[in-house]
């Protein structure tokens, strides 16, 4: 019998191997043209009706 603990810790590796490579491809150079996140809520504006990203900026 497999006990609970062994599962979980296999599933966090296999969940961890799947998420670094993406990690990876956010290599970004200078001069990149990219988004930036902007949680900034403006008084009179409703955060729903704002998009969350602004750009794009010149990284």
């Amino acid at each position: 019998m497999v006990c609970a603990r062994c599962q979980l810790k296999a599933a966090t590796m296999r969940m961890k191997r799947n998420y670094d490579p993406m990690l990876l491809k956010l290599n970004n150079e200078a001069e990149d043209a990219v988004y930036v996140l902007d949680n900034v809520i403006l008084k009179g504006k409703f955060k729903k009706l704002c998009p969350p990203w602004k750009g794009p900026c010149v990284k």
